[in-house]
């Protein structure tokens, strides 16, 4: 996986839009199965989502943020509305030009729920990527934005999947990012 290099993960992309209202339960169910064939360590299961998965990963933020221990939701709305989390959710977020009104409100109200002051410091990491890390939370809340990037993900290298999907930035890893942040947010009392 991005990021993890020289790290053994064990990826799993399930389908959840035929799902329906039974997707969570169903990732539930996949998890407890692919725990039962293979070593996981139950204190380091993550989600990440784009686009309209981000809104799914907003309902495994809310509704099963006691079996993954930090998300990654990108370019796409993943805001509360309708939500009940069970408690505070780590989340490392990003976003180009043509989403970033609807991936900075998703933001802001997963950073209020996780209890941050109302303004993040902004770091500026050059290429026009700006990191938002908010203080005072209980649980990490991050975003990044990357100017003049389009509905894309952020990558070290895109020649594997192309330019449509991917926004190449040579000095700038936001997967390793990613990876470190999740690196750094076990899932407590597993």
């Amino acid at each position: 996986a991005p990021g993890l290099v020289g790290v053994e993960a064990l990826v799993v992309f399930p389908d959840v839009a035929v799902a329906g209202t039974k997707t969570v339960p169903m990732i539930r169910a996949l998890i407890d199965d692919v725990a039962g064939h293979y070593c996981v360590d139950n204190s380091r299961v993550y989600a990440t989502g784009t686009s309209a998965s981000a809104g799914f990963t907003a309902r495994l933020m809310a509704e099963a943020s006691d079996v993954f221990a930090a998300f990654a939701p990108g370019i796409g709305a993943f805001g509360t509305s309708g939500l009940e989390p069970l408690g505070p959710v780590p989340f490392i977020a990003w976003s180009g030009d043509p989403d970033r009104g609807q991936v900075e409100r998703s933001v802001a109200e997963w950073s209020a729920s996780n209890g941050c002051e109302t303004e993040p410091t902004i770091s500026r990491l050059g290429s026009g990527i700006a990191h938002h890390h908010y203080e005072g939370c209980d649980a990490p809340s991050e975003y990044y934005f990357f100017a003049g990037m389009g509905h894309q993900v952020p990558a070290h290298d895109c020649s594997t999947v192309g330019p449509r999907y991917c926004a190449e930035y040579d000095e700038f890893d936001f997967w390793d990012e990613v990876g470190a942040f999740f690196d750094a947010n076990p899932l407590s009392g597993s």
